[in-house]
């Protein structure tokens, strides 16, 4: 593998890091908000579900992008 492709997976794993922690962090604010309400509004519900759904499907690309990195090359990334 190329320092180049090496370089833009690296970067392809920070953000996707990223986008990993700031939907969760969203998650977890909307959740202190709303988690507790015995009938909480659908907006909540609607928002909440397609983020455990966003969620769900950056973490599958997160592990198959640092399993591409892990088996070419030490990309140094950190685990969540």
């Amino acid at each position: 593998m190329s320092a180049k492709r090496r370089k833009r997976l690296h970067f392809q794993i920070r953000n996707i890091q990223n986008v990993i922690r700031l939907t969760k962090e969203n998650l977890e604010a909307l959740n202190a908000e709303f988690g507790t309400h015995q009938h909480p509004p659908s907006i909540y519900l609607q928002v909440s579900s397609k983020m455990h759904c966003y969620l769900t499907t950056s973490y599958q690309q997160h592990k198959f992008d640092n399993f591409k990195c892990v088996s070419t090359h030490d990309c140094g990334t950190q685990p969540l």
